[in-house]
């Protein structure tokens, strides 16, 4: 089973507003280059946790692939988590591909700020 390319690119669309919307507001600089840099401004999972939110029918209430009373999940929901887990997988390697992208055309030293030549390093850090 493989995500449907179509959904991935949607669901990497909408984190990438996401992230984009947070580098506007200064929780993520311009500079950020891949999905594994987020972790370091955001909980980078949240993103793809917030887009797939009620897309795989998973049991609301599982640790791993047990229900809350330790039984083992069954086939059905146990194919619903296999499926969400490998969507997110490829969710975030499609979004560690644009960031790279970005990050591959913006010039050296300067951060994809939208005013031109405006480095990324001289914006103030909110803390």
């Amino acid at each position: 089973m493989t995500a449907d390319p179509a959904a991935v690119a949607r669901w990497a669309d909408r984190i990438m507003v996401a992230i984009e919307a947070d580098q506007a507001a200064g929780l993520v600089p311009y500079t950020v280059a891949g999905f594994g840099e987020l972790h370091d401004h955001r909980d980078a999972n949240m993103y793809v946790i917030d887009v797939l939110a009620g897309e795989f029918p998973v049991p609301a209430e599982h640790y791993g692939d047990e229900y809350p009373d330790g039984a083992k999940l069954d086939e059905a929901d146990q194919a619903a988590l296999d499926a969400e887990t490998e969507a997110a997988n490829a969710v975030m390697g499609e979004v560690d591909r644009r960031l790279k992208a970005k990050a591959l055309r913006r010039p050296p030293g300067v951060g994809a700020d939208p005013r031109p030549g405006y480095p990324d390093a001289a914006r103030p850090r909110l803390t």
